[in-house]
């Protein structure tokens, strides 16, 4: 008898030590998760200020929007907080050209979207392109009108230094 109380005695004792010891790893692993989550905003931070910092050399913005159901995204939300993000980097980043390029046509559930997604880019008055970069349908629309727009600001450009 009392071998066997000695015996559970010591099973008791070696769970509670390996339930300390799991703890103590949990909490290392938390530590290490806020570093990492810091770290991870740190350099989000620094590459977003990049890519802000090299877009705002462009002289138009193509939005590539997947419209497929299956992200379970609102394209109209993301599209509003991308020019927030825009406008509070640079108010006259927001003020540039913008295209938008309703990506995934070749699947029908993304299809059914398109009218009021074409309602709410239209009434902002942004160029909208119905495209598949699976299948290739649209992009040649959409070449030739971003083709045209950057002659169109180049030859701004061009009159502007002839002016000056």
């Amino acid at each position: 008898m009392n071998d066997r109380r000695r015996m559970k005695k010591l099973r008791r004792k070696r769970v509670e030590s390996i339930g300390k010891q799991i703890e103590k790893h949990e909490e290392k692993i938390e530590k290490e998760k806020g570093r990492f989550d810091t770290t991870k905003d740190y350099w989000r931070k620094e590459i977003d200020e990049k890519f802000l910092k090299q877009i705002e050399r462009t002289s138009l913005f193509i939005h590539l929007v997947d419209i497929s159901p299956q992200t379970g995204r609102d394209p109209k939300k993301d599209f509003e907080i991308i020019n927030r993000e825009l406008k509070a980097w640079n108010p006259d980043m927001a003020k540039k050209t913008q295209v938008v390029a309703l990506n995934k046509m070749d699947i029908t559930e993304a299809r059914e979207r398109v009218p009021e997604l074409l309602g709410f880019f239209k009434s902002k008055d942004i160029a909208v392109f119905l495209i598949s970069a699976a299948t290739g349908e649209g992009l040649d629309k959409l070449v030739r009108y971003v083709g045209s727009e950057v002659m169109r600001f180049k030859r701004k450009d061009v009159n502007k230094e002839a002016n000056s």
